[in-house]
């Protein structure tokens, strides 16, 4: 376990492409958003769920996370729900990742840890593209997302710009994940059904 280490999964998006809560999909034989929770919990003190205040989640989810925390405006997207976990968070270093990533490497995400010292944010890069939602955000992050939300189009990207940012290659993250599985994210039903054949070809 990682001291002072915490995990922030995002699950307040509003889904539109899949048509429903995301968070709740069966795969395999459990549901996306326990994917994704028993990658991170190994090596995390603190596990917070940041969704929608039009989401409720039973009473065995409320006992397994630390705390079920809710976006102030969901339609500001995951840059508001960065800021509302970096808010409630314990620790310093934060592990950010989205509910809908069933294949998540623990050693590449503690890899990521390691690069923070200096830096606001450690983001990998696949191609040209960063990974905004597979990445570690400080809580020094707070401040300049704060003042991004006052301005109406503002997103993750414009974070990086304004905060001191690490950004991992794709040459190095492949040491640790060479399919680069890490980042498949379901969007689509036709995402899940690869998400599945994927299992079973395992």
């Amino acid at each position: 376990m990682t001291a002072g280490l915490t995990a922030l999964v995002l699950a307040g998006g509003n889904s539109t492409r899949f048509g429903r809560d995301k968070a709740r999909v069966l795969l395999g034989s459990k549901l996306l958003l326990d994917w994704v929770y028993d990658a991170v919990e190994p090596f995390c003190d603190e596990l917070v769920l940041v969704t929608s205040p039009c989401r409720f989640y039973d009473s065995l989810s409320r006992r397994r996370w630390s705390k079920i925390v809710y976006d102030l405006d969901s339609d500001r997207g995951p840059l508001e729900g960065l800021y509302t976990g970096l808010g409630s968070s314990s620790s310093e270093n934060n592990i950010v990742v989205g509910c809908d990533m069933p294949f998540l490497n623990p050693r590449l995400l503690e890899h990521l840890v390691d690069q923070v010292q200096g830096y606001d944010a450690v983001v990998p890069m696949v191609g040209n593209v960063a990974q905004t939602l597979h990445a570690v955000y400080s809580k020094h992050c707070l401040e300049a997302a704060d003042e991004l939300l006052t301005q109406q189009g503002r997103g993750l990207k414009d974070l990086l710009v304004a905060v001191r940012t690490k950004y991992v290659t794709q040459e190095e993250i492949a040491y640790y994940d060479p399919t680069l599985s890490s980042f498949f994210n379901i969007n689509t039903v036709a995402d899940l059904c690869e998400a599945q054949r994927r299992l079973t070809s395992e």
